[in-house]
């Protein structure tokens, strides 16, 4: 994109922001920007998500037992499955203590609302109810039939509730670590530097040998805007490539292709873009705070440039993209077949993406981002 293209985007993004700023200092909820996450509270979720991830295994095991034939492919529908809807849960326990932001919370729900019905409504068109087979085998479990009209509601109550809540237990989840261990990273990096050493921190971030490290600052970027439009633009971005990008990993696979129908790669698909943002969100932090290596060099080291190239490989990605592709068409697997498969998955994941993108922007990344400030200039 030229520089003129790029600044009439940013210009065109800045108009549609004012205009949000206008609405949410109408109907905002107050003192968000005021109210930031206690460190007491991250090491509380630090201690004890590492119970909730082992009660998600043995829930895995467990629905494994019930299942009639043991493959691969279920073995990796059933896992997603539980963790998406342990998210879910854990996203109903937290959801009091999710930070405010300049939209309340009742914009959030109704905007969950509306894109659970999108996806319940495109679902309903292409005979692809994402979560029927788990509202079926939760019925039969319990020896219980309802009509249709009811199994529908509680198929879309589902999607409702995992569009919903998986992303604030996911959110809450992620926020937290990065508080916690954020800080220590650059704080570990400032005690190598006043010792002359370096360490993983300074290789993962790229940092060139020639480079002698003197101290690590943030300059967070500021706006003056409430909600953030710019940040939720491009994470959404990125999760729109990232979600592509992996999900070629199960489209073009022969593998999965000739296990797999089609209903149930996109529903694991979907299930897999719930996780996404984890992989996001720690880099797009690191540009947002400005993070920077000072030293005797003219120009500070910018830690987001050096750690961009470990987010996506875009090369090595489009490699393995083509291989599996060419080994798709090798195994006899129709183009069509293939690009129904992406296509169909759009949908399902542009709605994820749009809500992670709002919450994420409205609800956690003030607390985030100022909440790292404080306590690495606490140190």
């Amino acid at each position: 994109m030229t520089g003129s293209r790029r600044e009439m985007v940013e210009r065109g993004i800045d108009s549609v922001n004012d205009r949000v700023d206008g609405f949410t200092g109408r109907r905002g909820s107050g003192d968000w920007r005021d109210r930031l996450v206690p460190e007491s509270q991250d090491r509380m979720i630090l201690r004890m998500f590492p119970y909730f991830l082992m009660g998600c295994i043995l829930c895995w095991i467990m629905v494994m037992f019930y299942v009639e034939e043991v493959t691969v492919s279920s073995m990796i529908v059933n896992l997603c499955l539980v963790f998406v809807i342990a998210f879910s849960l854990l996203g109903l326990v937290l959801f009091p203590i999710m930070p405010r932001g300049p939209f309340p919370k009742v914009y959030m729900v109704l905007s969950a609302i509306v894109l659970s019905a999108v996806l319940w409504f495109f679902g309903t068109m292409m005979d692809f109810l994402v979560y029927a087979n788990v509202v079926s085998a939760t019925l039969d479990f319990f020896g219980v039939t309802v009509p249709e009209t009811v199994f529908k509601a509680l198929t879309f109550s589902l999607t409702l509730v995992v569009i919903m809540l998986t992303p604030v237990g996911v959110l809450t989840v992620t926020m937290a670590y990065l508080r916690v261990y954020l800080v220590q990273v650059f704080r570990t990096m400032n005690q190598h530097a006043a010792e002359g050493v370096r360490g993983k921190a300074e290789s993962f971030f790229g940092i060139p040998d020639i480079i002698d490290v003197e101290a690590i600052h943030l300059e967070p970027r500021t706006t003056h805007h409430g909600f953030d439009l710019r940040a939720a633009v491009s994470l959404f971005f990125y999760m729109m490539v990232l979600g592509v990008l992996v999900s070629s990993y199960l489209f073009l696979n022969p593998y999965f292709l000739g296990a797999m129908g089609w209903k149930v790669m996109l529903s694991t698909m979907l299930m897999l873009s719930m996780f996404v943002p984890v992989l996001i969100i720690p880099w797009m932090i690191v540009r947002d705070l400005g993070a920077k290596a000072s030293s005797s060099a003219p120009r500070d080291y910018d830690l987001f440039n050096g750690a961009k190239t470990k987010l996506f490989y875009t090369f090595a990605g489009l490699g393995v993209f083509m291989m599996m592709f060419l080994l798709s068409m090798y195994f006899g697997f129709e183009i069509g077949y293939i690009l129904r498969n992406y296509t169909l998955y759009l949908v399902p994941l542009t709605v994820s993406t749009v809500f992670y993108s709002f919450l994420y922007t409205n609800n956690y990344l003030h607390t985030l981002k100022m909440g790292i400030v404080e306590r690495f200039s606490g140190e």
